[in-house]
C-alpha cells in the first residue's frame, strides 16, 4: 500500500499544479524525440514561442543579467572552434535557440523544477511497470494504437511494430525492455537515475516508495548504463547510512544481490536480456577496432567506443571542435551515442568546467534538503548527476540543458519545494 499512497499524493500534487505538470510533460515529450512533427527546425522555433508564452502566462518572462551571461558564455566558448574549424549559421543559431529555451524553462519553474521533474518521472515510472508487463506477456494488446502511432512518429519508425502513447513507448529494437516514456531504454534509465538522485536528497536518504518504484522500473530497462547508475545509487544510500548501520546494510545488500542474480537467470525475459548485455561487453574491443578502421556506421557505434574515440580527439585539442562536422579529418568526432564525451569534444574544457560547476552547485542545493554534507556523498551525487549524460547524445535538448543549467542560475542552497501531504507521512512509511 506504500506505493499507492505515494502515487495518490503525487496525483494530488499534479492536480494542484496542473499547468506546471502539463508543461513539464510536454517538455518530456519534446525531449523524447519520437513525435515526427517535433523534430523539424520550424518546430524548434515554435517550441521557443510556446515556452516563452508559458512564461508570460505565469508572469515570469523577465530578462535578467544571467541571460546575458549565458549568451556571452556561449559566444566565448564558440569563438575558437568557429575561427579554427568553420561556422554554420543553422547549427550555431539552432543551439542558441535551444539554450534560450532552456533558460526560459528554468525561470518558469524556478525552485520547483527538481520537485516537479522527479515527481512526474515517478508517476510515469509507476505507470510504466504494469504497461511493461503487458508488453512482454500480451504484446498484441497494444495493436489498438498502431494507427495512432504511425500517424505521429518519425517516418523512420513507422511500420516497425513500434507503439507510442505519450506515457509509454515500445521500441521495436527492444521489445523485451522498458523504454517508459522515452525513445529507448538507456535514456529512460537516465531520467530515472536523475529523479532517484533528487528524491533521495529531498527525503533525507530515506528509502521511500518513490525511490523503490523508480528503482524497479530502472531494472526493467536492461541497460548496462542504467545498472551502473543503480549501483552508484545503492552506494549513495549506504554512505548516507548512520555508521553503526553501515555494515548491516552492506551485508543485507550483498546477500540480496547474491541470491537475486542467479534467480533472474531462470526467468526468460531476464536471462535473455542479461545474455544480450554480456554480448555487448564482450564485443567492445572488436567494436573499437572497427571504429578506428572506419568500418562502422554511426548507428553501430557503442557508447564506450564512442567515448574512447572522442577522448582521443579531446587530448589532441582540448578547447573544442565546435558544431561543424569534421568527417574528413576527424571521423566520428562528436557523433557517438556517448553524449558526455560529445559535449566535451565539441565544447572543450569550457564545457567541462561548466558541468563540474553545475554538479557542485546542485550538491550544495540538495544538501539543504538532505542535511548531509559528506565528501563521499558529494562525489557520488556529482558523479550520478553527470554520468547519465554518457547514455545518449541528447545534450542539445532544451529539457536537459535546463536540467544542467538550473543549478547555475538558481541561488545556491535554495530551499526546494516539496509535496506536503507526502512528507507529513514519510517518517511513518519509509525505512532506512
Amino acid at each position: 500500500m506504500l506505493g499507492f499512497r505515494a502515487l495518490s499524493d503525487s496525483f494530488k500534487e499534479v492536480n494542484r499544479n496542473r499547468s506546471d505538470y502539463l508543461f513539464m510533460f510536454y517538455n518530456f515529450i519534446f525531449f523524447a524525440r519520437i513525435v515526427g512533427a517535433m523534430g523539424t527546425d520550424l518546430f524548434l522555433l515554435i517550441n521557443l514561442f510556446l515556452v516563452a508564452s508559458m512564461c508570460v502566462l505565469k508572469g515570469r518572462l523577465r530578462v535578467k543579467r544571467s541571460f546575458f551571461y549565458l549568451v556571452a558564455t556561449y559566444l566565448l566558448i564558440s569563438l575558437i572552434p568557429v575561427i579554427l574549424f568553420g561556422f554554420s549559421t543553422k547549427l550555431y543559431a539552432g543551439y542558441l535557440i535551444r539554450l534560450i529555451t532552456a533558460y526560459l524553462i528554468i525561470i518558469y519553474f524556478g525552485s520547483s523544477f527538481l520537485n516537479v521533474f522527479k515527481n512526474l518521472v515517478f508517476v510515469l515510472a509507476y505507470l510504466s511497470i504494469p504497461l511493461f508487463l503487458i508488453q512482454i506477456s500480451w504484446r498484441n494488446a497494444f495493436s489498438l494504437f498502431d494507427t495512432f502511432t504511425n500517424r505521429i512518429i518519425f517516418d523512420d519508425y513507422k511500420n516497425l511494430n513500434a507503439v507510442y502513447i505519450f506515457i509509454f513507448y515500445i521500441n521495436p529494437a527492444g521489445e523485451l525492455r522498458n523504454s517508459g516514456f522515452m525513445s529507448e531504454p538507456s535514456s529512460y534509465g537516465a531520467m530515472l537515475a536523475w529523479a532517484m538522485l533528487f528524491n533521495l536528497h529531498m527525503q533525507r536518504f530515506k528509502l521511500d516508495a518513490r525511490t523503490i518504484t523508480m528503482f524497479i522500473a530502472a531494472i526493467t530497462t536492461f541497460s548496462i548504463g542504467t545498472y551502473l547508475y543503480l549501483l552508484l545509487i545503492i552506494l549513495l544510500i549506504l554512505y548516507s547510512s548512520v555508521s553503526g548501520k553501515f555494515t548491516l546494510i552492506f551485508i543485507r545488500s550483498a546477500v540480496i544481490i547474491s541470491f537475486t542474480i542467479p534467480i533472474l537467470y531462470f526467468i526468460p525475459v531476464f536471462s535473455t536480456n542479461i545474455e544480450m548485455m554480456e554480448q555487448k561487453l564482450q564485443q567492445e574491443d572488436s567494436n573499437y577496432q572497427r571504429l578506428q578502421a572506419g568500418e562502422l556506421d554511426e548507428q553501430n557505434i557503442s557508447r564506450i567506443s564512442g567515448a574512447r574515440i572522442n577522448l582521443k580527439y579531446f587530448k589532441e585539442w582540448p578547447f573544442g571542435y565546435g558544431l561543424v562536422p569534421l568527417s574528413d579529418t576527424k571521423p566520428y568526432l562528436g557523433q557517438s551515442p556517448n553524449g558526455l564525451s560529445n559535449i566535451i569534444v565539441k565544447w572543450g574544457v569550457g564545457a567541462l568546467i561548466i558541468l563540474v560547476t553545475s554538479a557542485f552547485r546542485l550538491y550544495k542545493t540538495l544538501s539543504v534538503s538532505s542535511n548531509f554534507d559528506n565528501r563521499y556523498i558529494k562525489f557520488l551525487t556529482m558523479f550520478i548527476y553527470l554520468l547519465p549524460l554518457s547514455g545518449y547524445s541528447y545534450f542539445n535538448q532544451p529539457m536537459i540543458l535546463a536540467l544542467f543549467l538550473w543549478p547555475i542560475f538558481i541561488k545556491s542552497r535554495t530551499k526546494l519545494e516539496q509535496i506536503p501531504s507526502y512528507n507529513s507521512r514519510l517518517k511513518k512509511q519509509a525505512f532506512h
